[in-house]
């Protein structure tokens, strides 16, 4: 029992990982130096060689100290007293050099290894605990020459990723606004390219990728070794080993996609089924989809779960199966999409663990390879969950006519171990130089090649400090362009990302989805190592969309041929036939509208207001973090989340619902044009979300008409009680015959003199009318 005992102990301790800002096995406190007094940071794997700790900077002896920390969240480690020999605290073992048993007896600086501070972590460690030590090496001939070197471990698990990725006949459509035109597809392997370059980057031992494909079912195509049936180790990044995890995944991604439908719910659920079981590492999706479900399992629109099962109508939305079988987290990004394509991945990712911060989405009228690039750049922090890593910022720009190269200067704060630049935009680009501080450093880090894009990634050894302004200077490479030309007038960002333990940002909502008249609360939590960052300026930009895209595709008379383009719902053929109009896109032009946060004492957080007041949509919500702290120096963060504000209340009455008995015996039809309280209707593509339930009633078939009209086919009794829902929501509630008529029961109306407090309303009105009667007679 003991061994197997101790198999198990070994075998946990190996899967928990200490997250710190640079790789090194010894390390050195140079004790003469004015180094900055901020943590140290190593990556290592539970049982595991010890950290050593060398003195250097004098010719004399040194005192060692140790000093233990409980100001920051996880288990309290003790103090201690500068002259202890060893430290035990919540699995991490400390022991300074002394001499034989004699506590506090200066010891020899530098050279002598017998004389050298060690860590160690034979654990046990708890994922998520966070243990703070701090080592002091003193002068002995002179006491002034003093150095602290903290120690901040944070206890983190790798991670399984896997990538659920839409190869439906969709994926074959030019994006709006790429130049020059691309597919979906091509943009979407841009995208996963750029994805795996920061994956590798950024990994931990032990991090995992798996791939997986959807069109009209899952594993369309089946994925080639090794992602048929597992995960592989994402390695570092090395361009030209066709074993590394970055060009595994690019290898069996297909060169394009299928004509087959979008079978999402089976996406996912294929994905889920490839996580071992029982699981090892922390699990996490992504899937990727552009359109609108429509076949195999049907995802619930409003919770996220399998809702259809055999029998039923596609979305009726009756089933209540989980789509998340592991418990982990489900992230989403999506192309720009009309109706609920757009909304449904949003739901997803709110139900299954990504929380606020688990959707992107392209803005409203750009669904460009550059969009989809920026959204997978946008997903990483989130996605790689653990603090780490972290967007600095992000810029955009169009490459000018006359312009030659482009130059972007971003701060970082301390304590940084790896760094992550990326240029998207400029076709086959080249980073020229990277400069700290004036200095080029761009000999010690990796440049990236890829297609529309250039990368730059250093990890920095111990003698750097990463604090400062970094300038990137990228250029496109024009011997491999017809003309200089090809780029010029393209839209390009450049965005920064750091490997960060130490500061922690979490950015809020304030609410798990939103409709037209909903109050938006937009938070942030800004920590370093537990403790509150005040002061700091925070703002969030919300990019609202410049007009109300269901209620336009239901006003335009524009006519498509819905007997082509097969994964196309008539909504998206009718958006994608009216982006080809300046005036319609112009129509949708996003405004931007700043909310500066502000700082309230009673829970540390910096909170703002925004109402949602007339458009329906996708709405971009960037946090901008500004703060000097005067441990960690000047901390810049970024942060982007896309959020679907949906319709308001739908006047069921306004609707010019029209109910009509057909010629087979308990057959009748329903057309009806949702038109909300604010007057805009809710227009094509929300044919998935209604649902019609009540004794005896049925609904057959649903045809979206195109013009933000349905056409549902009624099994059953008129004169029943139904509840008609859209995206969630009660619509009508009374009897199926009265509906249209004025007889909506919800919120009022409907046979409302069948009830006994409308006739008890009655009664005391009469009353009052009576009795004021005949105080007029009798004065």
């Amino acid at each position: 029992m003991k061994k197997i005992f101790s198999k198990i102990k070994f075998f946990i301790f190996s899967t928990l990982f200490i997250i710190f800002s640079f790789c090194a096995i010894s390390q050195d406190v140079d004790v003469s130096a004015a180094n900055p007094d901020f943590p140290q940071v190593v990556t290592v794997a539970g049982p595991n060689t010890p950290i050593t700790i060398h003195s250097t900077g004098v010719s004399g002896n040194v005192f060692w100290g140790i000093t233990g920390h409980n100001s920051v969240p996880g288990p309290s480690c003790p103090s201690s007293s500068a002259s202890t020999e060893t430290y035990d605290c919540n699995g991490v073992h400390v022991v300074i050099p002394v001499h034989s048993t004699d506590v506090g007896v200066p010891v020899s600086s530098g050279g002598h290894p017998e004389n050298d501070g060690t860590i160690s972590f034979p654990g046990p460690l708890t994922p998520g605990q966070i243990i703070t030590i701090t080592l002091t090496v003193t002068s002995a001939s002179n006491p002034a020459l003093t150095q602290p070197r903290n120690y901040v471990i944070k206890v983190v698990k790798p991670r399984d990723v896997m990538l659920v990725l839409d190869r439906s006949g969709s994926m074959s459509t030019i994006t709006s606004g790429s130049t020059p035109p691309t597919s979906r597809w091509n943009a979407l392997r841009t995208a996963v390219s750029l994805f795996m370059d920061q994956y590798e980057s950024f990994h931990i031992s032990g991090d995992r990728i798996g791939v997986t494909f959807f069109d009209t079912h899952a594993d369309m195509p089946p994925p080639t070794a090794p992602f048929n049936t597992s995960f592989y180790n994402v390695t570092n990044s090395n361009a030209g080993d066709p074993n590394s995890s970055k060009n595994k995944v690019l290898s069996i991604i297909p060169g394009n996609p299928s004509s087959g439908s979008t079978a999402m719910g089976e996406g996912v659920l294929g994905g889920n089924g490839k996580f071992p079981n029982p699981l090892v590492n922390q699990p996490a999706t992504l899937l990727f989809s552009d359109g609108i479900q429509n076949t195999g399992v049907m995802i619930n629109y409003s919770t996220g779960s399998d809702g259809s099962p055999a029998g039923s109508l596609p979305g009726t939305h009756a089933g209540t199966t989980p789509i998340n079988l592991t418990g982990g987290k489900i992230f989403t990004v999506g192309f720009d999409a009309p109706a609920e394509a757009s909304a449904l991945l949003g739901n997803i990712a709110l139900n299954n663990g990504g929380g606020p911060n688990g959707y992107q989405n392209t803005q409203t009228g750009d669904a460009s390879d550059i969009a989809l690039a920026n959204l997978f750049n946008n997903t990483i922090p989130n996605l790689l969950s653990g603090g780490s890593p972290q967007l600095v910022d992000v810029r955009r720009g169009v490459f000018g006519n006359s312009q030659k190269s482009i130059v972007e200067t971003f701060t970082v704060n301390k304590s940084i171990n790896k760094l992550f630049f990326e240029v998207v935009g400029l076709g086959y680009a080249t980073i020229s130089s990277v400069k700290h501080n004036g200095v080029e450093k761009i000999s010690t880090g990796n440049v990236i090649h890829g297609q529309g894009y250039v990368a730059f990634a250093d990890s920095l050894s111990n003698a750097d400090s990463s604090q400062g302004d970094w300038q990137i200077t990228a250029m496109p490479y024009y011997g491999e362009l017809a003309s200089a030309g090809n780029i010029q007038g393209s839209n390009y960002f450049v965005s920064a990302t750091v490997d960060d333990h130490l500061v922690d940002y979490k950015c809020g909502s304030g609410n798990n989805s939103f409709k037209v008249g909903d109050t938006f609360k937009p938070s942030v939590q800004l920590q370093y190592i537990g403790r509150t960052i005040k002061n700091a300026t925070i703002k969030a930009i919300i990019l609202k969309p410049g007009d109300d895209l269901g209620d336009l595709l239901a006003r335009s008379n524009i006519n498509v041929d819905t007997s082509s383009g097969a994964d196309l719902s008539v909504a998206e053929q009718k958006y994608q036939a009216l982006l080809k109009d300046s005036t319609f896109l112009n129509k949708l032009k996003a405004t931007n509208q700043v909310v500066n946060l502000t700082y309230r004492a009673s829970d540390s957080t910096y909170s703002g207001d925004y109402q949602f007041n007339d458009i329906s949509g996708v709405y971009q919500v960037i946090y901008m973090v500004d703060a000097d702290d005067p441990v960690t120096g000047k901390v810049l963060r970024y942060n982007q989340q896309s959020i679907y504000v949906r319709f308001p209340d739908v006047n069921i009455d306004s609707s010019n619902a029209v109910l009509t008995a057909t010629a087979q015996a308990g057959i009748s039809t329903l057309t009806f044009r949702p038109i909300t309280s604010t007057g805009r209707f809710v227009g094509p593509g929300w044919g998935n979300t209604i649902g019609l339930s009540g004794n005896s009633i049925q609904l057959t078939n649903m045809i979206d008409n195109g013009d933000g009209s349905y056409t549902l086919t009624i099994s059953g009794d008129t004169t029943q009680n139904v509840i008609l829902t859209i995206g969630g929501d009660t619509t009508y509630n009374g009897q199926l015959q009265n509906i249209g008529k004025g007889g909506n029961s919800n919120p009022i109306g409907g046979e409302i003199w069948k009830e006994w407090w409308f006739w008890l309303i009655v009664i005391l009105i009469l009353i009052i009318i009576i009795w004021s009667a005949s105080k007029k007679k009798n004065p």
